[in-house]
């Protein structure tokens, strides 16, 4: 599943870049980004902590485990998949990062559609995090 991850992580980025190319994000992006920036052994643990671990498993228990599954129970599990991935994407708040939210979104859902499980997604999730918080602050 890591190995997925790093690979989802390169195709988001580069979706990300070309948005970018076009139309460059604005300041309150790079304001929203600050608190990301560590400084501190603690900040980096608590930010690691909160964006890895908490954000994942909250996030996937919620939007997979339950919202698609949910979904999946009520119809075509397609359709569960891409309302899962657009709710997630809304809650997000960012409309910058709304396509490549959206593009992780189908992929993570489909992984846990395909595995019945929310652990793989978990996983893609809090590598995608880390790998985010690296670039982040290299």
């Amino acid at each position: 599943m890591v190995i997925l991850a790093v690979s989802l992580f390169v195709i988001v980025d580069q979706i990300d870049r070309l948005i970018s190319a076009f139309i460059p994000p604005p300041d309150a992006i790079k304001e929203m980004m600050k608190p990301l920036q560590i400084d501190t052994m603690l900040q980096w643990t608590l930010v690691f902590i909160g964006s890895v671990f908490i954000a994942a498993v909250a996030e996937e228990s919620l939007f997979r485990g339950f919202l698609q599954v949910t979904l999946e129970s009520k119809g075509d599990p397609t359709r569960a998949v891409i309302l899962t991935s657009v709710c997630w994407a809304i809650v997000h708040l960012n409309p910058y990062w709304a396509i490549p939210i959206f593009v992780l979104g189908v992929f993570i859902g489909y992984v846990a559609w395909k595995t019945k499980s929310i652990w793989p997604a978990i996983t893609i999730h809090a590598t995608y995090n880390f790998l985010s918080l690296l670039i982040t602050n290299k």
